[in-house]
């Protein structure tokens, strides 16, 4: 039963105005090194940060 492994998966349901048709979107996870990567992206520029901060 491999199919039954990922129970994370997350939807988004979506219905028509005329209640007559259900759609079901998977969302996206984000990952959980965003954080990580964004703070690594910022310490690498913080020169221009800090001159962005200042504007």
């Amino acid at each position: 039963m491999d199919h039954l492994k990922n129970t994370d998966t997350k939807f988004e349901k979506t219905i028509s105005q005329d209640s007559e048709t259900v759609r079901f979107r998977e969302i996206s996870t984000v990952r959980p090194n965003a954080l990580e990567a964004a703070n690594h992206i910022f310490d690498e520029h913080k020169g221009l940060m800090n001159r962005l901060e200042k504007l």
